[in-house]
């Protein structure tokens, strides 16, 4: 961990989608539609948001399709680095979404099928436009299993060591989502973040129950490199300028 705070990590909106709607839930169910993606994405775009993830949540488990027509016209109107997932299975499903616009994928659930598919859009793109999902659960005192469809199925995978995995097999970066803190309003897994922190080189990403600048440094303490935040700023509990602070 860092013995100084230096308060420098990335600030990332995150929007769930289903279909063309924003929609957020809690530990990633029961949804509630919020209204167009495309007027937060703008809205935190002009607030000074350093990027935006945005991933359609139920597209693998009902087995359809993210909505490219509502990422292109985000990326028309917002110029900060762009990462899409949610039904991605293959390579040309990643090539869907570049030419959408975008600057990376996220991938969650093909991956327990597939853990090659890493490695093509490596090949292909870059390594940076590859962003392994883990959906993580706590299931016993200091110890985290990685899930799958939205947080759904169990893949007896330990967080820390699946981690390690991705990064052995190409991903750029890494987005780890508390499920159990998800939605929740009430402050980010320390413990979890605490597990992670400096156990892969590439870069690595928080998310799940943002409550407070206290989640922020204690992300940036155990050196993430982003801090990812939804509810927070959905539902005006934080705005984009006061993030960390």
């Amino acid at each position: 961990m860092k013995n100084n705070i230096s308060l420098g990590i990335r600030k990332i909106a995150r929007l769930d989608l289903k279909n063309d709607k924003l929609i957020k839930g809690i530990y990633m169910e029961g949804y509630k539609i919020l209204g167009a993606p495309i007027d937060y994405a703008v809205k935190y775009y002009e607030q000074g948001i350093d990027e935006l993830v945005i991933i359609d949540n139920v597209a693998s488990l009902f087995n359809t399709k993210l909505s490219l027509a509502t990422i292109k016209d985000i990326s028309k109107k917002v110029f900060i680095p762009i990462t899409v997932g949610g039904g991605i299975k293959s390579i040309s499903d990643v090539d869907k979404c570049f030419e959408a616009g975008v600057d990376r994928v996220t991938i969650n659930s093909a991956l327990f099928h597939n853990l090659g598919l890493i490695n093509q859009v490596a090949k292909k793109y870059g390594s940076q436009a590859i962003q392994a999902s883990i959906h993580a659960k706590i299931i016993a005192k200091n110890t985290w299993h990685a899930f799958y469809e939205a947080g759904r199925e169990e893949t007896g995978k330990c967080v820390v060591e699946y981690a390690k995995e991705l990064e052995s097999l190409g991903a750029g970066e890494i987005l780890v989502t508390s499920v159990s803190n998800d939605g929740k309003l009430q402050g980010m897994d320390i413990q979890l973040m605490e597990s992670l922190a400096n156990k892969v080189t590439i870069p690595l990403l928080i998310g799940g129950g943002y409550a407070s600048k206290a989640d922020y440094k204690m992300a940036d303490y155990c050196n993430f490199s982003g801090i990812v935040i939804a509810s927070a700023l959905h539902y005006n509990k934080c705005s984009v300028s006061n993030i960390g602070k």
